[in-house]
């Protein structure tokens, strides 16, 4: 891995274009590279596009345009502005260099991780929200005051283990709770769902 894609790896665009004094709302922001008051500029799967000037790309070539950088310099400057842990040195002695691709390939693992666990928690809250939502309608049928219980205790199960997911930061806490979530109450969502 180069160091292009190692500041890549760890760095994301939004936390890039917000250090820099842009605001960011709904991946939408005002793009710096032309006179505008309305955002134009949209993030996507961390590349940005602005929609009037169309200029485009990630956040090492955001740093460039945005200070007028070389590619190199724009890495430089996001390992030392993120404090990002890549050595801008080569080394010589091979097993260094060894232990620096280990330390790489661990942290894109990380990174991999993350990013998956980061998907399988929206996908877990999308099925749960569609879930307490059909549970909601249900809820006005006319039914037995022992369904309308079931129904309500459920209701707030199913909130509470959305605001559960909604806050979890640990990876490993997010990971247990997820398989967790799957075991329990998959099936019957699944059920609801379908």
């Amino acid at each position: 891995m180069n160091i292009f894609e190692e500041v890549k790896s760890q760095t994301n665009l939004k936390d890039v274009i917000s250090f820099y004094g842009i605001e960011v709302k709904h991946n939408m922001f005002c793009c710096p590279f032309h006179n505008e008051k309305h955002p134009s500029a949209s993030i996507k799967h961390d590349y940005f596009k602005c929609f009037a000037c169309g200029v485009s790309g990630d956040a090492i070539s955001f740093v460039s345009k945005y200070f007028g950088l070389s590619s190199l310099d724009a890495c430089k400057k996001l390992i030392e502005d993120f404090n990002l842990p890549i050595s801008l040195k080569a080394s010589s002695n091979p097993i260094e260099r060894m232990r620096v691709k280990e330390e790489a390939r661990k942290r894109q693992i990380e990174l991999t991780k993350r990013k998956r666990l980061e998907r399988e928690r929206k996908q877990a809250i999308y099925i749960l929200a569609d879930y307490h939502r059909q549970l909601h309608q249900l809820s006005f049928n006319n039914l037995e005051a022992d369904s309308q219980a079931i129904i309500q205790a459920e209701m707030k199960r199913v909130a509470s283990i959305l605001d559960d997911l909604e806050n979890l930061k640990d990876d490993n806490e997010l990971d247990n709770y997820l398989d967790v979530i799957k075991e329990e109450i998959g099936k019957k969502v699944i059920e609801w769902c379908n």
